[in-house]
């Protein structure tokens, strides 16, 4: 179990329920958004010595055409990861915790509209 697989589950989920092109990988700066996008990475938290137990930091970056679709779309990948079930695709759920809320990011380059949220979420691989 690592923190990438949920990273890589945690995608999958969010593309299913949100219908929307869901990746790992920011953009650069200057890319032209023309279609909603989120982008799903691990920015940061601790796992226990033995690998048994992690808790990732997993920001959520919501692009969209408009500032307000752009929020909302972040909202809703919030509201999904703070509700994680028990059990999910192969890991348990301990505890999740909103890090940031959902803050507004654009990148400036491009005049795109982008907002993140961060969660942290306390997880353990399923036997």
């Amino acid at each position: 179990m690592t923190g990438n697989d949920f990273i890589g589950a945690t995608i999958q989920e969010l593309a299913e329920v949100l219908g929307v092109r869901t990746v790992g990988q920011q953009p650069d700066d200057d890319t032209v958004v023309d279609s909603p996008l989120l982008v799903v990475e691990r920015v940061g938290g601790t796992a226990d010595e033995r690998g048994v137990r992690d808790t990732p930091l997993v920001e959520v970056s919501a692009w969209n055409v408009s500032k307000k679709k752009s929020y909302d779309l972040a909202n809703q990948a919030r509201k999904i990861l703070l509700e994680l079930p028990p059990r999910f695709r192969g890991f348990f759920v301990y505890r999740t915790q909103d890090v940031s809320g959902v803050e507004y990011a654009p990148a400036t380059a491009s005049r795109a509209y982008r907002h993140r949220t961060t969660i942290a979420i306390t997880i353990r691989g399923m036997a």
